[in-house]
């Protein structure tokens, strides 16, 4: 399934210098790719880099894997993940193999991904109400700047520690409402009494889920804390 091309030490591909995946893949046959440059599949960006790498393995140095963008006969540019090293012909002349995989699909998802886990954290960080994550070892994951602006203690004292707001009397309240979740719950503006760090109380209202990995299990809990202080004094 990889492309296989053969080039010259000029980076010339040799004559039916390409297999049949890679024909599948980018539309030429080996007829129309022998005798042209190897660049001229190659997005202009990584050309010069590209021909390095060719010129190197033309040397004797088998090149470490590096990725570029390859021009198709009709369609979209795709990115591919390639090595070349030095090989010999039939007729014991030096040539070079480069041998590719086509990693668009995969490129775009991490694309997406880091976008998305980008967003997630331009949420969480802007966000006016305290966001907390708590792993099944009960230990904080994440702790956003609203949490700190409430409870006092600072992102890096509590990332990996147990949770510092809960006081000494409400630990089994707040075990049970882990299990809940845990198991599948979600609780809504469920209001309760936290600490903040100098150990003054502070009423907050809580909403929580369970935090999900690709195969369904629960790995965490996510909590998003209002600070009601307001509210509680003017219903006082």
């Amino acid at each position: 399934p990889s492309f296989l091309i053969t080039v010259d030490p000029n980076g010339t591909v040799m004559e039916d210098g390409v297999n049949p995946a890679f024909t599948e893949a980018f539309g030429w046959s080996g007829e129309e790719m022998g005798g042209r440059s190897f660049l001229d599949l190659v997005a202009t960006e990584y050309q010069y880099v590209d021909r390095m790498t060719i010129a190197n393995a033309a040397n004797g140095v088998v090149q470490a894997e590096r990725e570029s963008s390859w021009l198709p006969r009709q369609g979209r540019p795709r990115t591919v993940a390639w090595t070349a090293r030095p090989v010999l012909d039939p007729q014991g002349r030096d040539i070079v193999l480069v041998a590719g995989t086509d990693v668009t699909v995969r490129r775009r998802r991490e694309e997406e991904t880091r976008a998305s886990e980008e967003r997630f954290r331009a949420v969480v960080d802007s966000a006016p109400v305290a966001i907390v994550e708590v792993g099944l070892d009960d230990k904080v994951k994440l702790w956003n700047p609203a949490a700190e602006r409430i409870f006092g203690w600072a992102e890096k004292d509590v990332i990996g520690g147990d949770v510092p707001f809960v006081p000494p009397e409400s630990r089994g309240e707040f075990q049970m409402l882990v299990e809940r979740v845990r198991d599948g719950a979600v609780e809504t503006g469920y209001e309760t009494v936290r600490v903040r760090q100098d150990g003054s109380p502070v009423p907050v209202s809580i909403s929580t889920a369970p935090v999900h990995d690709a195969a369904g299990n629960v790995v965490a809990h996510m909590g998003v804390i209002s600070d009601i202080s307001d509210r509680k004094q003017q219903e006082e």
